[in-house]
C-alpha cells in the first residue's frame, strides 16, 4: 500500500530508522515508499527513490551516452529501501514483494510523476545475501 499522509509516513520512517540496517534518511528525488500489509499488520516497507547519477555497469548495460543518461535518468527508479520485519519468517517472501512492487511501481510512479519508470534499480552487499534474507 503507497505511503499517504503524515500518519502513513512516520510509520515508515520510524521502521526505516529501527529495523533496517542503514537506518532512516529522507529518499533522494522522484520517490515512492509502501508498507507492506496483510490482514493482521504490518509486514515490512519498501522505498524507491532516484537512481544514482552515474553506475558505469548499469550504463553500459543499457547502452546510454552521457547526453541520454541525462536526459533520462530521471526515470530511473532506485529501490533505496527494503525492509521485512525481523519477526516475518516466509518462505521466498522477500522475491514475493519485489515482484509485486515491479507490478505496481510504475503505474503509481506515472501517476504522481506523469510519466513511467524505464528502469527500476538495487543494489545488496553481498555480505548480507548470506543469511539469506537480502533488504537493500
Amino acid at each position: 500500500m503507497p505511503v499517504a499522509g503524515k500518519p502513513a509516513s512516520r510509520l515508515w520512517n520510524g521502521l526505516i530508522a529501527r529495523y533496517h540496517y542503514l537506518g532512516y534518511t529522507p529518499l533522494p528525488g522522484a520517490q515512492l515508499r509502501y508498507l507492506i500489509h496483510w490482514d493482521h499488520g504490518i509486514l515490512g516497507a519498501l522505498g524507491f527513490g532516484a537512481a544514482a547519477w552515474k553506475v558505469a555497469a548499469r550504463d553500459r548495460w543499457i547502452g546510454w551516452e552521457p547526453a541520454t543518461r541525462e536526459a533520462h535518468l530521471g526515470r530511473v527508479l532506485n529501490n533505496a529501501r527494503f525492509l521485512i520485519l525481523p519477526w516475518v519468517q516466509v518462505k521466498n517472501f522477500a522475491s514475493k514483494i519485489l515482484a509485486l512492487a515491479a507490478g505496481r511501481v510504475g503505474e503509481d510512479f506515472a501517476l504522481r510523476y506523469g510519466e513511467p519508470p524505464v528502469l527500476l534499480e538495487t543494489f545488496v552487499e553481498t555480505p548480507r545475501t548470506a543469511t539469506g534474507r537480502s533488504t537493500s
